[in-house]
């Protein structure tokens, strides 16, 4: 289940270049955003995703903050579900860059912590990008779903990831709506 499909790699490769879900923390090395860095902004931007999609009595929250990267996780109690956020500083945050982020190396590594995942399907609209995956993880098998978008930050972009379990589709589209409803799946 490891191999994307076909079509998905190439679109995977073209469009992207980087259990709990691995952070990964971009390589910058263009001279006009050495200068960027993670304001306290940002990392309350990370801390209050969702809102309170997240209450404490269900959901136990950890996060790193780095030179480059802030990471967010929030793991279910009861459930086998975890959300990820991510602000991360890239020196070009156009969709065609941020698109390239996710590429076959990035999303290998994303997916690290996971024994199989394979792409379903990727989307678009009004600069939010949503990858769709399938994983399985401890012979559980889950949806994971990933949306990027730019900030109005220079450099700096937004990457969440929501894992549920797949014989409960209900909660991906509620935290998907919810959180994404611009985007909240691909048609289709």
């Amino acid at each position: 289940m490891k191999k994307l499909y076909p079509y998905l790699f190439v679109a995977l490769s073209v469009f992207l270049p980087g259990c709990s879900i691995t952070s990964l923390a971009p390589s910058s090395s263009a001279s006009d955003c050495a200068a960027a860095e993670i304001s306290e902004d940002d990392i309350d931007l990370a801390l209050n995703f969702g809102g309170g999609l997240f209450p404490k009595a269900d959901w136990a929250r950890k996060y790193t903050v780095a030179e480059k990267y802030v990471y967010a996780e929030w793991t279910h109690r009861s459930q086998y579900a975890v959300v990820t956020v991510n602000t991360i500083i890239l020196c070009d945050t156009d969709m065609k860059k941020l698109r390239g982020y996710f590429n076959t190396e990035n999303i290998g590594f994303i997916f690290s912590n996971y024994d199989e995942y394979e792409a379903v399907t990727a989307c678009e609209t009004n600069g939010l990008l949503l990858y769709e995956f399938r994983a399985i993880h401890e012979a559980r098998e889950y949806n994971a779903w990933i949306w990027a978008k730019p900030l109005d930050t220079p450099h700096h972009a937004e990457w969440a990831m929501l894992v549920f379990p797949d014989q409960n589709p209900e909660l991906m589209a509620r935290y998907g709506g919810e959180l994404f409803p611009e985007l909240p799946a691909c048609a289709g």
